[in-house]
């Protein structure tokens, strides 16, 4: 959820960190980067997150 927050809206680290249920700044920058890592891996995260991006694309709004 980081991730898409981060990257598909306009929240800063602070607002995505109150949005997720008190996570710092800096918290919510470990996470992103901590995803990123396994992103660079790939395997089930990769699926996953297609998976969302694909859905979120029909999203009709």
């Amino acid at each position: 959820m980081v991730h898409l927050l981060k990257n598909k809206t306009g929240m800063t680290n602070r607002e995505i960190g109150e949005f997720v249920g008190g996570l710092s700044y800096s918290g919510v920058s470990r996470v992103e980067e901590r995803f990123i890592e396994k992103l660079k891996k790939g395997g089930a995260v990769n699926k996953d997150l297609k998976a969302v991006l694909g859905k979120m694309a029909n999203v009709k709004g």
